[in-house]
């Protein structure tokens, strides 16, 4: 699916930007991570939007792709919007998941085949390292991929260089608003030097649903 083009270039992550990446994820405040901003998360009219703007990314153009043409019908008021960012003047990647989608779309998610990372190793902090998921392409941004989980919903951002160290993995907590909202990692590269990424896992479990849904109906109420 041809969307835009862009020219990449790559960073590398420091043993310094590591040990920073630990210790700021005390206290309800996310890592940092070189390179990138965010990813933020937070509710948006009826959306979790979760953003995030890779520096070092130049785009030109933008795009919108709805959920339902990457083959999730489920999601059919979903959708995955990028283009330039102004400021960095990097490339600002934001998904926005409709909560009617979220709270009462996930009916048969189960059928989707379940994937580990797109290099075919296990999922972090997932029991058997295996959710179902849909990867895709949007013209040169490969393997970036979603995962649905009955009480997860996770999103793969492909980074090369990450110089963490073959085959380790960094995992901290990920807050939004200072209140856990669920966990995001730092995949270093595999032993052929590929496959390095970010990968975010939100919370979709009972509590955070509730909140939600009582989040969901104040809305409609409100703008009837």
């Amino acid at each position: 699916m041809k969307v835009l083009t862009y020219t990449k270039k790559l960073f590398t992550l420091s043993l310094v930007s590591i040990f920073l990446f630990l210790i700021s994820c005390n206290g309800g405040v996310n890592p940092t991570i070189p390179g990138m901003s965010g990813p933020n998360l937070y509710l948006s009219q009826d959306f979790v939007r979760i953003d995030a703007v890779f520096e070092k990314l130049q785009v030109v153009g933008g795009g919108r792709v709805p959920f339902d043409a990457l083959g999730l019908a489920k999601y059919p008021n979903s959708f995955l919007e990028f283009g330039p960012d102004v400021i960095s003047g990097g490339t600002l990647i934001a998904i926005h998941l409709s909560l009617q989608d979220v709270l009462y779309g996930q009916d048969g998610i189960d059928q989707l085949d379940p994937q580990t990372l797109p290099d075919g190793r296990p999922l972090p902090g997932i029991q058997g390292g295996r959710l179902p998921a849909i990867a895709f392409d949007v013209d040169s941004i490969n393997n970036m991929a979603f995962y649905i989980g009955t009480r997860v919903f996770g999103i793969w951002y492909p980074m090369q260089a990450l110089q963490i160290g073959a085959n380790n993995i960094i995992t901290a907590k990920f807050y939004s608003d200072g209140v856990r909202s669920g966990n995001i990692s730092l995949v270093g590269p595999n032993d052929e030097g590929t496959g390095s990424g970010i990968l975010l896992l939100v919370d979709l479990g009972d509590k955070t649903k509730s909140y939600l849904k009582n989040y969901y109906k104040n809305w409609k109420k409100n703008n009837e």
